[in-house]
């Protein structure tokens, strides 16, 4: 089986998408999906990266200001 996932065309700048060549591991609601778009490990990705995104959010974001603080 494949995943039943639409991704997006590489190198299109309009949005048309083809359907994931990737073989399916899982079936969540009927649907198959391979393991990057299995909507429950996506969100477990997302939970996992949160913490380090919020690092990364207020590092640039000192950065910036410390940039604006120079320039005055």
């Amino acid at each position: 089986m494949q995943c039943c996932a639409q991704v997006p065309l590489r190198g299109m700048n309009f949005h048309r998408t083809r359907q994931c060549t990737a073989i399916a591991k899982v079936e969540r609601d009927g649907k198959c999906y391979c393991g990057v778009h299995d909507p429950v490990a996506k969100a477990e990705r997302a939970v996992k990266l949160e913490p380090q995104k919020k690092a990364t959010q207020a590092r640039r974001l000192s950065l910036f200001i410390a940039g604006l603080k120079s320039k005055t």
